[in-house]
């Protein structure tokens, strides 16, 4: 599906060269194409003003980083939405303690600091 910029997502010229409001402007879509085959409904739906998030593009790009820290965020997300807030930093900053020694920091460090791709090893 092509990419559309925030203004084609939201209005649409008409004969005359105004704009015009449509449906679903405002309103957010994920695309799940490639969980299930319906490009054809997204496709309607971002012409009826919906912005189209593609879900392909989010799920590589978490699954790109290291597992351990992705595993650790989820968890803090959840623990966040079903705690107070002071349980919620408790968890986050023994994440971050947990997280700090593995051989993933490490590497992400040095690949940051060398300027090229991290390789994660799920340690």
């Amino acid at each position: 599906m092509p990419q559309h910029s925030d203004n084609a997502m939201t209005s649409e010229s008409t004969a005359s060269g105004s704009l015009r409001s449509r449906p679903l402007d405002g309103i957010t879509v994920v695309a799940l194409e490639h969980a299930i085959a319906a490009p054809f409904c997204t496709r309607q739906l971002a012409d009826l003003g919906a912005r189209v998030i593609q879900s392909f593009n989010a799920a590589a790009l978490i699954a790109s980083k290291p597992a351990l820290a992705v595993r650790f965020a989820k968890q803090a997300i959840n623990q966040g939405l079903q705690t107070d807030s002071q349980t919620a930093m408790s968890f986050e900053l023994y994440a971050a303690a947990i997280l700090f020694d593995t051989d993933d920091r490490k590497e992400g460090m040095r690949a940051f600091v060398e300027k090229r791709p991290s390789r994660f090893v799920g340690r």
